[in-house]
């Protein structure tokens, strides 16, 4: 990808979280990846969860679950705290448009930032594992080699590389393409509804309780 992103894209941001459970409906995050398509620059974290143990029954059957067969991220892995991860999201992100996908995921992320950010699956982006024709590499994770899907780093240049050639498309082949860029930011932004401690802002709760995969590849 070129390092000079046209006008549209001169201060575009990727980010993606991939999560545990701590209890039925309430999630922490266990890997943050942040991706800025104008200079290429990758930052991925592998983060330390803020609990010892978990001790809810169906969290725990949950994170099995997750753990042996979606991102292989342990509940004891990663070095990173939660506040160091909050910290370089904020910096990372600061006077940039955030783009993130699925609703839930920008929610947290606007919270989080205090700012508007804008979700890829309101203007059309592919799940991951449709975006085969786009090439990625995994994370530090040891398990997270090639193109595996559910490393963060891996949905991140998928994702970016699929803004960049989409917004390129527009910007130099329509006509009209101010008000497409205007129409874009509007339907798909997700404005912050509340202030967030450094304590609750990654902890997201879900409307209702999905069994094992839904919740978590619905829309990735």
């Amino acid at each position: 990808m070129s390092s000079n992103c046209t006008a549209p894209l001169n201060k575009a941001t990727i980010v993606d979280i991939e999560f545990l459970y701590e209890s039925k409906k309430k999630k922490f995050p266990k890997e943050l990846c942040i991706y800025h398509l104008d200079s290429n620059q990758i930052q991925n974290v592998i983060i330390s969860s803020p609990m010892s143990s978990i001790t809810n029954p169906a969290a725990i059957v949950q994170n099995r679950y997750v753990t042996q067969h979606l991102h292989f991220i342990d509940h004891s892995a990663g070095f990173t705290s939660q506040e160091t991860a909050i910290d370089l999201l904020k910096s990372a992100c600061h006077g940039r448009e955030v783009y993130v996908k699925g609703s839930e995921k920008a929610r947290v992320l606007s919270n989080i930032l205090a700012q508007t950010v804008f979700d890829l699956d309101k203007i059309g982006c592919p799940k991951v594992s449709d975006l085969y024709n786009i090439s990625a590499t995994g994370c530090i994770h040891p398990m997270h080699t090639g193109e595996f899907l559910h490393c963060s780093q891996v949905k991140c240049i998928k994702f970016g590389t699929w803004l960049y050639k989409h917004l390129y498309h527009m910007w130099n082949q329509t006509g009209e393409s101010k008000n497409y860029f205007r129409q874009m930011h509007i339907q798909s932004a997700v404005i912050p509804r509340k202030t967030t401690t450094a304590a609750t802002a990654f902890a997201t709760h879900s409307g209702k309780h999905m069994s094992k995969t839904e919740s978590l590849i619905k829309n990735e």
